[in-house]
């Protein structure tokens, strides 16, 4: 009964799908196309099932498909995303599914898209559905954004356009899903890594002003001081995780795990949907390995692709720097050692962290703030009249606002998936600081790791504890009490232990 429910639930989503020509398909023009539909759709479910059932050994799948938006939409990144409506184009988005299983009945689908990241709506309507119509079990189905500013903002989920929007993208989200697990072939692993110098950046900086004083700034609060004295205030994790997947007559599939805020075509290209330099770096990868690619965004929430101290970026723009990392990926590449594949096995928590209301008193002044700064976009002007009350930002004020409105605690979905005894990955819907996972790097039991952000919802900024020691723009914009980061880490190294251990 569950899986005809689930079924009916996904014919009527490819009805739609069917009728718009989704993949760049002719729109349907039989007399019954509901019927055409539904024996499609069951045509892909039964595929994708007994593909992924017939499976004896380990064995990937793979898939792609077109989720750029066809009319305008609000652009997520950069704030007021009703106001920055995308006209046009630079390159296309996509969504892209990894369906792995062990041969033993154990599956996971990843599916990673050039999105700002993975709205909680949309995980909500979509994985149960893959759910009931696979028989996977929803923990392990996962949904990554790759924190594209360029794409539409599909948390604006009251705007017309993102409604429309949502109603063309989760279709091909479950269609994806089952092509990759119908495309299911035996394969091997093999994981190598590279240091990406000069291409991310620690956003938080220091200065000596002129009586001696060592000063901290972040990006967003509009502060230059770019001198002899300018610094940043902690180094950057430069390392990318490569895994390379090897499946006899098949392209290579190459998985990247990086990070860095990937703003690069939001800033000069204020109207232009575009991956940004996620969409180049696949372009370069695919050409130079002959392979077929999947980026997931790391802990990118102190990160961007590029310094304020000129001198040190390698890049010019998006295309320079997605070519410059697909260099680094080859290197990385050719140092690959095999895994030893062996059993999936996963776990997941709902960790429950408290929401920092200790700025609820404020709310009234902080709404005056936001709503004057909507309305100006005057940063100088809304940070004095914040100055008096603590008030540090335009963004600190939204945040009051939002916060006051918020429970007492919420839910953080953290998931673990190892694939034998050397490799794992990590997920989290936050913004992690890339500290974090540096120190989890170093004490989980797994000698290649990757985490995967912006995945399976959206819980805002988590900085580690100097960002809320110095106080930036991603402790203003927390939703979450300070150890919030650490209370993550934690989790996810138990939960790695965990599946470890287990038998």
């Amino acid at each position: 009964m569950k899986r005809t429910v689930g079924l009916l639930l996904l014919v009527a989503m490819l009805v739609g799908l069917c009728a718009c020509g989704g993949g760049g398909d002719t729109p349907k023009t039989t007399e019954e196309p509901q019927t055409t539909a539904a024996t499609e759709a069951a045509t892909a479910v039964d595929l994708a099932v007994k593909t992924m059932n017939e499976a004896t050994e380990f064995s990937v799948g793979y898939s792609r498909i077109d989720i750029t938006p066809q009319t305008s939409v609000p652009m997520a990144g950069f704030g007021r995303s009703s106001e920055r409506m995308s006209q046009t184009f630079l390159d296309n988005l996509y969504a892209t599914a990894l369906a792995m299983t062990d041969g033993e009945g154990n599956t996971v689908v990843l599916i990673g898209m050039d999105l700002q990241r993975a709205s909680d709506d949309t995980v909500k309507a979509v994985r149960p559905l893959i759910s009931q119509v696979t028989g996977i079990p929803e923990s392990r189905i996962s949904f990554s954004g790759t924190h594209t500013h360029s794409g539409p903002d599909i948390l604006a989920r009251t705007h017309p356009a993102i409604i429309s929007y949502v109603e063309y993208l989760n279709p091909r989200l479950l269609q994806v899903a089952l092509e990759a697990l119908a495309d299911m072939k035996p394969a091997q692993l093999y994981a190598g890594s590279a240091e990406t110098e000069g291409l991310n950046f620690v956003r938080h900086y220091t200065y000596t002003n002129a009586d001696g004083e060592t000063l901290f700034f972040g990006d967003n609060f509009g502060t230059e001081v770019l001198d002899s004295t300018t610094a940043h205030a902690t180094q950057p994790d430069t390392t990318m995780h490569l895994l390379k997947i090897t499946r006899e007559g098949q392209k290579d599939i190459v998985v990247a795990n990086w990070r860095a805020h990937a703003t690069l075509t939001g800033g000069r290209t204020k109207y232009d949907l575009s991956a940004d330099y996620v969409g180049s770096f696949r372009t370069a990868i695919e050409k130079q390995a002959n392979c077929q690619f999947l980026y997931f965004q790391g802990a990118a929430g102190n990160m961007n692709a590029k310094s304020r101290i000129s001198a040190e970026n390698q890049a010019m723009d998006y295309l320079e720097h997605g070519y410059l990392l697909s260099q680094y990926a080859m290197e990385g590449l050719a140092n690959a050692k095999k895994i030893e594949t062996g059993t999936i096995r996963t776990a997941q928590e709902l960790l429950i962290l408290e929401v920092n209301h200790a700025d609820d008193p404020l709310y009234y002044k902080a709404k005056e703030i936001h709503t004057f700064f909507t309305q100006s976009g005057d940063m100088d002007m809304a940070k004095q009249m914040g100055a008096p009350f603590g008030i540090r930002s335009p963004y600190h004020a939204e945040m009051i606002a939002i916060r006051y409105g918020k429970p007492e605690t919420m839910d953080v979905e953290i998931n673990a998936i190892c694939i034998g005894d050397s490799f794992a990955l990590t997920t989290a819907p936050n913004e992690l600081f890339d500290t974090l996972i540096e120190d989890l790097g170093e004490t989980a039991p797994f000698e290649n790791l990757m985490f995967l952000g912006y995945s399976n919802g959206q819980r805002g900024y988590i900085p580690s504890a100097y960002g809320f020691e110095y106080t930036c723009y991603e402790s203003d914009c927390c939703y979450f009490k300070p150890g919030c980061g650490e209370a993550i880490r934690d989790t996810m190294l138990k939960l790695l232990t965990d599946i470890k251990t287990a038998e």
